[in-house]
């Protein structure tokens, strides 16, 4: 297939801007709301399922199919791309969370405790979390090499099929391995993060192994349109394997139970699956009202938060991580004070953002951990 021909899919960039949508209205109950708040239904809403299955796994199986699609790219340019990803990762925390926890404890030293013994980490520990709390951002860049080093030795549909299922049925018995090994564990932490404790925050959110499952999708995804398999084929296809994931998850949660589901960062194979389901059968919703025109002019205005979706989450989270300072860390008990902060955090996110845009300086050096 001529790759010069390749159009641009609106469905991604629609399923992209609802993930983007998703992850900031996630993000004020993460940082604003206790835990009283987040127990009621508008609390539910925001931090559970806006935090969960609509926002990193779409992220995720949307950066799979661009992996690859429209067009491949060498090994190394994917590899360094990476790296960069990784670095960028551990710069935002810095800037995120290791600079204003800094300032709460010269400052504020009773409320950066408080949010310390929240973490359930030391003094002397806390800042070494912040700064190596692999994010999103971090587990692009090693999906990204995971990715590129598999593809030298993977050429079937079939192998990928197999290397996902690893990496789902094998993650529970890798968390935590190597965790009395002291700083050797920072190498592994990346692949499997820490062992699953009901109620112990982990540090390592999105941890390859299952995550690498939602990426290695979207590679399948990118494959086929490489190959010139048409939309609506894909669509069906799409559909048919949501819907056969659905029902294999289902099956191992009636079987095993909840715990299934894990802490979301770390789920047994039953949630993975019905996780995996749902961002196929989301994206496959958004192909289908994009064919029949549905919603088409309301989305297209909200392209900007899909164009430029690693900026504005590097935004995001810069306001989030420092408005910590003036509303504190999960203090707000009253729902509606969350949803009435959402659009302010919306109206920031993207002044910010356009701001950025305008600086050539800045955009060069940020597009530089990007490309």
């Amino acid at each position: 297939m001529n790759n010069s021909t390749i159009t641009r899919i609106p469905a991604f960039d629609q399923v992209r801007t609802m993930a983007v949508i998703s992850m900031i209205i996630s993000h004020v109950a993460l940082m604003f709301g206790s835990g009283e708040a987040c127990s009621t239904l508008i609390g539910r809403f925001m931090d559970s399922f806006c935090g969960s299955a609509p926002a990193a796994p779409v992220f995720m199986l949307l950066m799979g199919i661009f992996f690859i699609f429209p067009k491949d790219k060498p090994f190394s340019v994917k590899f360094i791309r990476g790296i960069k990803l990784f670095a960028l990762g551990i710069l935002l925390n810095i800037v995120r969370q290791v600079i204003p926890f800094f300032i709460l404890l010269t400052y504020a030293p009773t409320e950066f405790d408080r949010i310390r013994e929240m973490l359930q980490t030391t003094r002397s520990d806390i800042f070494w979390r912040l700064l190596y709390n692999l994010d999103i951002l971090s587990f692009a860049g090693i999906a990204f090499m995971l990715l590129a080093l598999l593809q030298i030795f993977i050429k079937k549909t079939y192998q990928w099929i197999i290397v996902g299922a690893v990496a789902v049925f094998s993650a529970p018995y890798l968390w935590g391995i190597g965790e009395n090994m002291g700083a050797v564990f920072y190498f592994f932490q990346p692949l499997w993060g820490r062992a699953l404790i009901q109620n112990v925050p982990t540090d390592t959110p999105f941890p390859a192994f299952p995550w690498l499952i939602y990426p290695l999708a979207g590679l399948l995804i990118g494959r086929f349109l490489l190959a010139g398999v048409k939309e609506p084929e894909i669509f069906k296809g799409m559909l048919q394997t949501g819907l056969s994931l659905a029902t294999a998850g289902a099956v191992l949660i009636a079987v095993f139970g909840m715990k299934q589901f894990g802490d979301y960062y770390r789920m047994y194979a039953g949630g993975t699956f019905l996780v995996v389901s749902f961002a196929l059968l989301w994206t496959a919703f958004f192909m289908w009202i994009t064919r029949i025109g549905l919603f088409q002019a309301t989305l297209t205005k909200l392209s900007f938060w899909s164009e430029n979706i690693t900026l504005v989450y590097c935004v995001q989270w810069f306001l989030f991580g420092f408005s910590v300072l003036l509303l504190h860390f999960r203090r707000v008990d009253n729902p509606w004070i969350l949803v009435a902060l959402t659009p302010g955090f919306f109206f920031l996110t993207y002044l910010l953002s356009k701001l950025l845009l305008l600086s050539t300086r800045f955009m060069n050096g940020f597009r530089w951990f990007t490309k």
